[in-house]
Order: structure tokens, then C-alpha cells, then sequence
């Protein structure tokens, strides 16, 4: 396995061998070039709820670690960014629209809205910083 870490960007991308493929589990995702069973979760259940699958893969097995939604919430009662909904779910005029049946973007959606919520004077940069992790995993 290696690990890279890109600080100046915030990307960090692990690999692993060719050997490996088909044959991993977890928050990796499966490694078979199938994408619809990449959130398997331990029990072998596949999920579409990426909250759910990273809270399965938690170790601690202190509740307190769980991570709870609070994307329908926004952190300083003000609303999130329009945009945000723009790149993650408008089929009709998203630049992602040709993957959005084959990558998961609930994950980026939800951090969009938690990271573009307006409670500082000026809108935060962070919806591009986004789309451009969405477009390193297409």
C-alpha cells in the first residue's frame, strides 16, 4: 500500500498493488473496477448512505465518533449555497451529470453545504475546492 499526501492541495490518494484487486473491503471501497459495491458495508450489506458506511467502519466503538448528518442543518442558521445543489443533484445543468449514476455524490453535496454556509460576510471558496475533489475521482 503507499499513501501520497499532497498538502498544498489537501489531496491525499492511497494505492495498492494489483493483487490486491477484487480482494479489499472497506473504506478503500472493493477495488474490483465495479463501483456499485464499493460501499459494501462489514456485513456484506451494500448501502447507498455514505454516512452510514463510514460510521460502520468506525473502530472505536465509542458512539461519540459516529458521524451524525447535519446537512439539512446549517451550522450558523443560514442557508448554504444554491450552487451546492447546482453540482451535485441538477442532472439537467450539472457539469457532473454524465456520472451521476456511477459516483456517489451525496458525500460532496453534503460537504458542500456544511463548508459554503454564509456566516462570514464573504462567500466561502470552498464549492471550488469541491468539484475539483469530485473531478480527481472521475
Amino acid at each position: 500500500m503507499k499513501v501520497k499526501i499532497d498538502l498544498k492541495n489537501v489531496v491525499t490518494t492511497i494505492s495498492v498493488s494489483g493483487w490486491h484487486q477484487g480482494k479489499l473491503q472497506g473504506l478503500l471501497g472493493t477495488n474490483n473496477m465495479e463501483s456499485y459495491d464499493d460501499m459494501t458495508l462489514p456485513t456484506g450489506k451494500i448501502t447507498t448512505s455514505s454516512l452510514e458506511f463510514i460510521n460502520a467502519y468506525e473502530t472505536t466503538g465509542n458512539r461519540k465518533c459516529q458521524i451524525k448528518t447535519q446537512a439539512a442543518k446549517a451550522l450558523c442558521g443560514k442557508r448554504a449555497s444554491p450552487k451546492c445543489a447546482k453540482f451535485f443533484m441538477d442532472e439537467k445543468t450539472s457539469p457532473f451529470a454524465s456520472v451521476f449514476g456511477t459516483l456517489e455524490t451525496q458525500a460532496f453535496l453534503e460537504a458542500c453545504i456544511q463548508d459554503t454556509v454564509e456566516c462570514k460576510k464573504k462567500q466561502h471558496p470552498r464549492i471550488l475546492f469541491i468539484c475539483q475533489r469530485f473531478c480527481t475521482i472521475c
